[in-house]
């Protein structure tokens, strides 16, 4: 059943094209790249977890500078200036993502993008080896992954907490289910840390964001089988404890999953539909003798 696409589908972050159309930049883009000091002499840290620690950064692109009046001795003159853009850098705890893991996160945006993964501006660069960082001087070249800034040292992060597939709104819980569903097709498990909310004009969207756990997963069953049961976590999330909720649920489920099929490539639509044969078995309680004589349709 095809459904419409809400609003919220185009991502309001805009992925593709800059506040000035510019094209989207890459690692190759980048002339300086700089961490933000607070008044202790060290990076600004905005947020992180077990995998690294997000700190206020500045970006250069090549070619972008600033025409401003500068005073001279013989007057007022014009002179170019570079444009910095205010950027969150990650840099990774574990040694293997820190020294190694750059060219893998790197092919993991690629591949999301090329598979209609909504992510926002984001690349991994290399700093070079005697980098100072505050205090710190880089002892080895080190990977970290820089993205766009939401929010600010003062008023906060824009992104929120990790919503463990909690999705207050129908809108939201779709553009999840259409990103989870992507992401499988492009081979990536269909983790939902991917997906975070966060609060934009116009009210509290989602965002797919975190690509720490996305690893490359070659079985097609496997990943089927995690989004089958990720979109059940999804539609039941918001209905639990309330009156009339397991049915309220399963009326979401269905509708959950009919995207699901609508989005996935045609490979990818026969193993979720294979996985959503199985989970309804399990569900039944069908022996391994039933479900290889039997066809279970419904949910």
């Amino acid at each position: 059943m095809a459904t419409k696409k809400p609003a919220s589908y185009e991502a309001p972050w805009n992925p593709k094209f800059g506040k000035t159309g510019h094209p989207l930049k890459t690692a190759a883009d980048v002339e300086r790249l700089k961490f933000t000091l607070g008044e202790d002499g060290n990076p600004v840290r905005i947020g992180g977890h077990h995998y690294g620690d997000v700190y206020l950064g500045k970006v250069h692109f090549k070619g972008e500078r600033d025409l401003r009046n500068v005073k001279r001795r013989k007057g007022w003159t014009k002179r170019g200036v570079r444009r910095w853009h205010r950027v969150a850098i990650k840099r990774f705890h574990d040694p293997e993502r820190k020294y190694y893991g750059g060219p893998a996160y790197q092919e993991t945006i690629d591949q999301l993008r090329s598979h209609k993964v909504l992510l926002p501006k984001m690349a991994m660069i290399l700093l070079p080896k005697g980098t100072r960082i505050g205090d710190e001087k880089l002892r080895h070249a080190e990977w970290v992954q820089v993205s766009q800034l939401y929010g600010s040292t003062k008023k906060g992060p824009k992104i929120h907490e990790k919503s463990w597939g909690k999705f207050p709104t129908a809108d939201g819980r779709e553009f999840a289910v259409r990103q989870l569903t992507e992401a499988c097709s492009g081979g990536r498990n269909p983790s939902d840390d991917l997906l975070e909310p966060i609060d934009l004009k116009g009210g509290t969207h989602t965002i797919p964001f975190d690509i720490d756990e996305l690893h490359y997963e070659p079985m097609a069953d496997k990943r089927a089988m995690d989004l089958v049961e990720g979109i059940r976590v999804i539609a039941k999330a918001p209905f639990e404890g309330k009156k009339d909720g397991d049915a309220k649920a399963r009326e979401e489920y269905r509708r959950l999953y009919d995207i699901s099929i609508e989005v996935a490539s045609p490979a990818m639509k026969k193993a979720v539909e294979r996985a959503e044969r199985r989970r309804m078995m399990d569900e039944r309680g069908l022996s391994d003798l039933e479900r290889r004589s039997n066809r279970v349709k419904g949910f």
